[in-house]
C-alpha cells in the first residue's frame, strides 16, 4: 500500500549551491505530516514523499476513508475495494500528478533532476558490464606477493607461487577441449577465476568481459605478448604463442611480424624528415627522444636510422665549426656514438635510458673524450683510408738499416715508454724514417705529437710542429 508524507522546515537554499549531489540545510525544528493516500472530502493530495505499507488490509482501510468511493461500490453489485484494482490506479495516479506538479513548481527539494532522481530512488552509481582484469607476465617473471615471515627458497619452491590467471590459462587449454575455442580475453565469458584455488572454472551464469591491462610500445616483448593474447586460441604455453605455421620464432615480436600484427611507422618517419629542412640538430633529437618516451613505435631501431640520416648532416657541421676545421675525418661509428651519448642525456633528464629500450644501441661511454676536447679531435681527424695507402707504399722502400722502425713499432704495441735517438748525415733516410712511423701509428688511430726544432724541418713532417710558437707542450728550449 502506498502513503506520501511531506517535510515542514525552513530550508537554507544556499547550501544547493555549487557542484556534487543536491543537498539542503535546515534551520530549527522539522516536523512530518503523515496520512493517508486518499484526501479527505473536498481537498487535494498534498504529500510529498512516498512510503510502501505492507499490511494485508491496508487498502481496504485507506479506502474506506474516501466516502465517494465507497458509495459507488456499494451501488455496483455491492463491490468491495479490492475487487476494483483499477479505482485503486486512478487514485495513485492522482496524487502521483499532484506530487510531480509540486516538485516542478515548487521546487520543494530544490533542482527537480536532483531531486526526483532520489526520491524515485534510481541508481546513484553502477557498474555494467563486469570486467574481469587479465593479468599476463613473461615467461618465469610472475608477480609474486608475500610478507615479511617467507623466505625466498620457500616462495622458489611453492608451486602456489607459480600460479597466475595466465598459467593457468595454458594449463585449462591443456585440459578442457572446450577452453581451445576462446582467447585469453574471451575465456572471462565461459569461465571464472577462482582466487583462492587459483584455477579457471566453468561459468553457470553471468558473464564477464575479460581485460589486458594496456602494455606502452617501447615496452618490448611484453607488448607484443599482449597483442598475441588478443589473437591465439587454445595456446597451452609461451612456446605455442610465438608459433606461426609451424614455425616457431624466438621472440613475441617476430611472431607478430609474421602474423601481420605490426603497422608501419610512416607517420613518425616523416615527422623526422620534414623536421628535419628547419630543424637544428637538437630539436631532432629532442623530437626523437619525444616519440621514444610517448609514442606507439612498434619498430624504434628503423626509425632511429631515419633519425641518424637526417641528423648527421648538422652534427657534422657542428664539430667543424666547433674544431674550426673545414674537414673532418672521423668515421660514422664515431658519430654515431656520439649522437647517442647526446640522445642518453636528454633520456636521463626525464628519467629514463636507452637501456629500457631493447632495440635502441648503447653508447660507448670511453670514446666521449675524443669529441670534448679540441686538440685531441685535431691529432685524430685523419683520414685513416689515406694513411693506410700512403704506409702499404712507403713500407717496401725501408732498407735494412733502417731497424728503429721496428723498435718503435714493438715498443708502441707493447706499450713500453723508451727514448730512441736516431743520428745520420744528410740524405741518410732519417726524415723518411719519422713520415713512415707517424703515419703508421696514425693509421691505428694513435695520437703522433710531430715536433721539430726549426720551421723547415717541422715542415717535412705530417701535421709538424714547433716546440715553441704553437707549441703542443707549453716548453722553452734552454742551454
Amino acid at each position: 500500500m502506498f502513503a506520501f508524507t511531506s517535510l515542514g522546515t525552513k530550508v537554507d537554499y544556499n547550501a544547493t549551491k555549487g557542484r556534487g549531489p543536491y543537498n539542503f540545510r535546515i534551520h530549527r525544528q522539522n516536523y512530518h505530516r503523515i496520512g493517508s493516500l486518499i484526501p479527505s472530502n473536498g481537498s487535494e493530495p498534498k504529500y510529498a514523499q512516498l512510503y510502501v505499507y505492507d499490511t494485508e488490509h491496508e487498502v481496504n482501510n485507506r479506502l474506506k476513508l474516501w466516502d465517494d468511493i465507497q458509495f459507488f461500490l456499494q451501488l455496483l453489485n455491492d463491490q468491495k475495494p479490492s475487487d476494483r484494482p483499477d479505482i485503486i490506479n486512478r487514485a495513485f495516479n492522482v496524487k502521483l500528478k499532484k506530487l510531480c506538479e509540486d516538485l516542478i513548481s515548487k521546487k520543494i527539494f530544490g533542482p527537480i533532476i536532483a531531486a526526483c532522481w532520489r526520491l524515485f530512488e534510481f541508481d546513484i552509481h553502477k557498474r555494467h558490464p563486469p570486467v574481469e582484469r587479465l593479468q599476463y607476465h613473461l615467461e618465469d617473471q610472475q608477480t609474486v606477493c608475500f610478507n615479511e615471515n617467507n623466505t625466498i627458497s620457500r616462495l622458489i619452491q611453492s608451486e602456489n607461487t607459480k600460479k597466475t590467471m595466465l598459467t593457468e590459462w595454458f594449463k585449462t587449454n591443456e585440459n578442457n577441449d572446450m577452453a581451445n575455442q576462446f582467447t585469453y580475453t574471451e575465456f572471462p565469458m565461459h569461465f571464472v577465476w577462482d582466487k583462492k584455488t587459483k584455477q579457471w572454472n566453468k561459468r553457470k551464469r553471468g558473464f564477464a568481459i575479460g581485460r589486458l591491462p594496456y602494455a606502452k610500445p617501447t615496452s618490448g616483448e611484453r607488448y607484443y605478448l599482449r597483442i598475441l593474447l588478443n589473437i591465439v586460441k587454445g595456446a597451452t604455453n609461451f612456446s605455442e604463442l610465438k608459433t606461426v605455421e609451424n614455425i616457431h620464432y624466438h621472440t613475441f615480436k617476430d611472431a607478430c611480424h609474421a602474423r601481420g600484427l605490426q603497422e608501419n611507422n610512416n607517420e613518425w618517419h616523416h615527422a623526422l624528415q620534414e623536421a628535419s629542412y628547419w630543424a637544428s640538430f637538437s630539436q631532432l633529437l629532442h623530437l626523437f627522444s619525444t616519440m621514444l618516451l610517448y609514442c606507439e613505435i612498434t619498430d624504434i631501431n628503423k626509425l632511429w636510422q631515419t633519425c641518424l640520416a637526417v641528423s648527421n648532416d648538422d652534427y657534422i657541421c657542428q664539430i667543424k665549426k666547433k674544431n674550426q676545421s673545414p674537414i673532418i675525418n672521423i668515421n660514422m661509428t664515431e658519430i654515431q656514438n656520439q649522437i647517442l651519448i647526446e640522445l642518453e642525456n636528454i633520456l636521463k633528464n626525464n628519467g629514463r635510458s636507452l637501456k629500457e629500450f631493447v632495440d635502441m644501441p648503447v653508447p660507448n661511454e670511453s670514446i666521449k673524450s675524443i669529441f670534448e676536447n679540441q686538440l685531441i679531435f685535431q691529432e685524430l681527424n685523419y683520414k685513416i683510408s689515406s694513411l693506410y695507402k700512403d704506409y702499404d707504399e712507403m713500407l717496401p722502400k725501408l732498407n735494412k738499416e733502417q731497424v728503429i722502425f721496428e723498435k718503435v713499432i714493438k715498443s708502441s704495441k707493447q706499450k713500453i715508454e723508451n727514448l730512441y735517438f736516431v743520428y745520420g748525415s744528410g740524405g741518410t733516410g732519417k726524415t723518411y724514417i719519422w713520415k713512415i712511423l707517424i703515419t703508421k701509428l696514425r693509421s691505428e688511430k694513435k695520437i703522433v705529437l710531430a715536433v721539430a726544432s726549426s720551421g723547415i724541418a717541422s715542415l717535412l713532417l705530417p701535421g709538424g710542429r714547433l716546440p715553441i710558437l704553437n707549441s703542443k707542450f707549453q716548453l722553452t728550449l734552454t742551454k
